[in-house]
């Protein structure tokens, strides 16, 4: 029996999966220990650059298939998590891990690898990590670079967030007006034909194959990574730069728009609307998910740059979004133009061109600098700037008090809905679920669950102190910028609960003081945005106070 082969059923699952999905796999040696009669084997799996925990083992066969057997639990697991999130179907359906269903990522990053090689361009990536207060799991952002291309993806582990952002790459060049000689495009490979993907070291700020850019988003809804997922779909690479070609999705995208041969004069492929294509050029793509398409455009009238938020127009939110953002006018909201319905072709019946579905299109002012959450993450490991983020927290305070003085509750705030124009200049963006104080019955479980209030997830009857708790945690992200995703893992739910860092409490005792009645379990016990711009206004006096104190 010694001789007996091994099993390794564990190892050959993994491998299948990663096979499928043109994920890297690698298996690390860490260790062998032991007499030589008795060696312990320890060997850890890496797929495309996330590490999974140590196993060990008689033999490296063993140990190999042990390691294996741990990534393929934390994989099911947040599989389960994800479907659990996003997924309609009954819970009584059996859940299978490494089945198509939930997380089968096309291998967008590595066509974009060949396009750049063919093409001599250099491609970077940068990773960023949050943490999810619900999944106990940690997420994560890539912003990728490609030349003239630019996008940011987010999902819940590295690989996830750049195939997200290379997806959103490889929709720029496919719909770019410039032309590609065909002989290059003949060497791109087809998808069936790509295989196991390309190397791309994940986790460091640089690497020989990578994506970064930040997203440029428009004061609009886009971070997905949050609480929605998407399958992502992906066709022939010969589709680059080819604008009479269709591509045809295994399974749409939602707000995933397909494409059409229809042209304006100015040669725009992104819609088949009149309107649109009559209106504006100098288009491109700069956001997409979920929530429809979010494009940069130049009127050709007055000539200035707007952002418009194409989506489907099936649901009351999205009428909701409209009437909040033709009814607010300040400093620190995003601007709203116009809108207008059109029709544009069906995300849900991608084979026919003649398939159309009516669509909203929401002109609004363009935020070009990207989103508080990619300021954020842009400055971890850096040192803080206590007035800056103070600063920073004084706008939104100041957009919020104003939203509560129409009588509407934004129930979503977060950095990802919050946007930077110039020099640090604020605007809160997505009212997509923003509400009236006169609703009476409002949503249970409405929001961003990391930023939810606790009265957000059991109650029906709640009010502005929604946005208040939100408050407190954006305010604390901003003067404790974590540097590592295990780190925000560590704290955030005590944050939550006003446990906060001892080097916090040492180093910002009175900020503390108004977290503690910002994040109150108790609605009631929460002061209203007015009070908190007077404490602000106090704590800035009292450093003139100080300062003018010390030069005398």
């Amino acid at each position: 029996m010694a001789n007996a082969p091994e099993p390794r059923i564990h190892s050959a699952h993994l491998h299948e999966y990663c096979q499928k999905r043109g994920l890297k796999l690698v298996y690390r040696d860490v260790s062998k220990t032991g007499p030589d009669h008795n060696l312990q084997f320890t060997i850890q799996v890496i797929i495309e650059g996330r590490e999974f925990p140590e196993a060990s083992g008689s033999s490296k066969k063993k140990a190999k298939d042990a390691a294996a057997k741990l990534a393929v639990k934390i994989l099911e697991r947040e599989n389960q998590i994800e479907r659990s999130l996003t997924s309609p179907v009954s819970k009584s359906q059996p859940s299978n891990s490494t089945s198509e269903s939930s997380s089968a990522y096309h291998n967008y990053m590595g066509l974009v690898n060949q396009w750049a090689q063919v093409e001599g361009l250099h491609l970077n990536i940068d990773f960023s990590h949050k943490y999810d207060e619900v999944s106990k799991l940690p997420s994560s952002s890539c912003t990728l670079t490609i030349g003239k291309y630019q996008a940011i993806g987010h999902g819940k582990n590295k690989q996830e967030a750049k195939q997200r952002a290379a997806k959103v790459v490889y929709e720029q060049m496919k719909l770019d007006k410039a032309s590609v000689v065909p002989s290059r495009l003949s060497r791109l490979p087809q998808f069936g034909q790509l295989g196991v993907g390309v190397s791309v070291e994940s986790g460091r700020s640089t690497s020989e194959f990578s994506d970064s850019g930040p997203p440029h988003r428009n004061g609009l809804s886009g971070d997905t990574s949050e609480t929605r997922t998407e399958e992502l779909t992906f066709t022939d690479s010969s589709l680059l730069k080819n604008p009479n070609v269709q591509r045809k999705p295994k399974r749409p995208l939602a707000a995933n728009f397909v494409l059409g041969k229809s042209e304006n004069k100015s040669g725009n492929r992104f819609s088949a609307d009149k309107h649109f294509n009559s209106t504006y050029d100098d288009i491109s793509l700069i956001n997409s998910g979920g929530f429809g398409k979010v494009f940069k455009v130049r009127c050709i009238l007055d000539g200035h740059h707007y952002a418009v938020k194409r989506v489907k127009f099936d649901e009351e939110s999205v009428v909701r979004e409209v009437k909040a953002l033709a009814k607010l006018s300040h400093v620190h909201i995003v601007r709203y133009y116009s809108c207008w319905e059109g029709l544009d072709f069906d995300p849900e019946n991608s084979n026919s061109n003649s398939s159309s579905t009516r669509c909203l299109y929401i002109v609004m002012e363009l935020c070009e600098k990207g989103t508080l959450s990619n300021w954020i993450d842009q400055r971890r490991n850096k040192e803080s700037d206590k007035a800056l983020s103070l600063n920073i927290f004084q706008q939104i305070t100041s957009g919020v008090e104003y939203i509560h003085s129409q009588k509407l509750i934004h129930r979503d705030l977060k950095p990802a809905n919050i946007f930077v124009v110039g020099e640090n200049n604020i605007k809160i963006g997505d009212f997509g679920l923003a509400t009236s104080l006169k609703t009476t019955e409002k949503t249970i479980g409405k929001g961003t669950e990391r930023y939810m209030s606790p009265e957000q997830y059991l109650s029906s009857a709640y009010g502005t102190e929604v946005d208040i708790f939100a408050l407190g945690l954006i305010l604390f992200e901003l003067l404790h910028i974590c540097s590592t995703a295990s780190e925000v893992y560590k704290i955030w739910g005590k944050v939550r609960v006003c446990e906060f860092p001892a080097e916090f409490v040492q180093r910002y005792p009175k900020e503390k003081k108004l977290l503690q009645k910002l994040l109150s379990q108790k609605p009631e016990d929460r002061p209203k945005a007015s009070d908190i711009l007077t404490f602000l206004k106090q704590l800035t006096e009292e450093k003139v106070i100080t300062y003018a104190h010390y030069t005398h």
